[in-house]
């Protein structure tokens, strides 16, 4: 069952502010959580469902607002208020003292948690309409290319070679809008934490040639070579291999469809210690395209990257890349991209080794 709990106050250590702000919201009637760490805040926004986060008398600083960052970028459907006195990183921005004032002025705190708690509600309703409306689209959509295909094979009579053309775009066409719903769909359902992954420990080269399979044709077609190059002997990773194929489809087929004819593509894997000192397996797509432009490394695996970008002529809103990215994080892992030395890109990802005992 859906915990119910939908404000989550983090406050830190030693501070009584909270008391003000809780006595009020119990007033409203609504239920809330209370934090003091933000590794508690981290492990209380993954096991559980929010739509309002307010950070309370917290200092402003490089680690917190690294740690806002963080949490705005790990769960961008949830709304969240800062209680700050001086700061220019908010999105809804409070401007009451946490001092006497705060105790003198409860009508100010209930108008603020009003407005706030309204605009939760709405975010989280227009997220869960969208994901509705793009379900419900998805099988009209289906079926008007369904009356389309028995055009084409002139089951109704038949049709000229103008025709054929036209009818023949449109299913094209047609077919990139279901995967886009699709993608779409699994947006909403990945940002809302609303999958289980269905781990397993299985070999990684298992799981590249899984996905090489599905691609080398379109390889092929542009006369490029994919290599491999990962041994049989690695140790197991420990993942959801549906997911993970599904990483390794977008990031090779995104290498394919940037390489020019007769390029390379490389496909790499290896165990390296992390940051964290965890040893993970790690895997590189090497690519011999163009390259990325430096000012977009940072923003490639975001959401929007496709919008911002005036001059691409690719085709779709490019929520591969996102996707991809939250099924690694899902596992613990992490993603990214650098230009390689050969002039193409390299994109990476790493994943937790399977338990050896």
């Amino acid at each position: 069952m859906e915990h119910t709990t939908k404000i989550l106050l983090f406050e830190k250590p030693k501070s009584s502010s909270a008391t003000a702000l809780t006595r009020r919201i119990k007033k409203l009637g609504e239920s809330y959580d209370l934090v003091h760490k933000p590794r508690d805040l981290e492990t209380r926004l993954k096991e559980r469902s929010y739509y309002l986060l307010i950070w309370l008398d917290q200092t402003p600083g490089n680690a917190l607002t690294e740690l806002m960052a963080h949490i705005q970028y790990d769960y961008p459907t949830l709304f969240m208020v800062h209680f700050f006195n001086h700061t220019d990183w908010t999105q809804f921005r409070a401007d009451l003292e946490l001092n006497t004032n705060w105790l003198n002025h409860p009508e100010d705190v209930d108008l603020l948690l009003n407005n706030a708690l309204h605009l939760a509600r709405r975010q989280n309703e227009q997220s869960e309409l969208s994901s509705m409306l793009l379900h419900d689209l998805r099988s009209p959509t289906q079926s008007i290319l369904g009356y389309l295909e028995l055009l084409e094979q002139e089951i109704f009579g038949p049709v000229n070679q103008g025709q054929r053309q036209i009818l023949e775009n449109t299913l094209s066409l047609g077919d990139t809008v279901i995967e886009l719903m699709e993608e779409l769909s699994q947006v909403f359902q990945f940002e809302k934490r609303k999958f289980a992954l269905m781990k397993a420990a299985v070999q990684a080269k298992q799981l590249a040639d899984e996905a090489l399979k599905t691609l080398w044709v379109l390889a092929d077609q542009k006369n490029i070579k994919l290599s491999t190059q990962i041994a049989g002997n690695l140790p197991k990773i420990y993942v959801d291999s549906s997911a993970i194929q599904r990483v390794l489809i977008n990031l090779l087929s995104n290498a394919i469809k940037y390489t020019p004819e007769n390029g390379l593509v490389r496909l790499q894997a290896q165990v390296m210690a992390s940051s964290s000192k965890q040893t993970m397996l790690e895997f590189s797509i090497i690519d011999s395209g163009p390259g990325i432009p430096s000012e977009h490394l940072s923003d490639i695996f975001d959401k929007y990257y496709r919008l911002h970008r005036s001059a691409s002529g690719q085709k779709g809103i490019g929520l591969g890349l996102y996707i991809s990215r939250l099924l690694v994080e899902a596992h613990g892992g992490r993603i990214g991209v650098y230009n390689n030395r050969e002039g193409g890109s390299t994109f990476y990802f790493t994943l937790p080794l399977a338990d050896r005992k």
